[in-house]
């Protein structure tokens, strides 16, 4: 899985619910930081996008189920 899917997949209409959209993304990340370790920058990059990616779902699903 990396985002380059995701987008396509987004963009194709794929994902029927948002939680699906929601894992996939979070699995990009989370793997991100497997592979290279959570010390590494890359692993610290992937942190860091998957608090941001986190806080601005919530935002962005205020009010909505997921």
């Amino acid at each position: 899985m990396d985002l380059t899917l995701v987008t396509n997949k987004l963009e194709d209409g794929a994902y029927k619910t948002v939680a699906a959209f929601e894992s996939d993304t979070k699995l990009v990340f989370e793997n991100a930081i497997l592979f290279n370790g959570e010390d590494s920058d890359v692993g610290g990059m992937a942190k860091e996008l998957l608090n941001i990616f986190d806080a601005d779902l919530k935002n962005a699903m205020k009010g909505e189920e997921v």
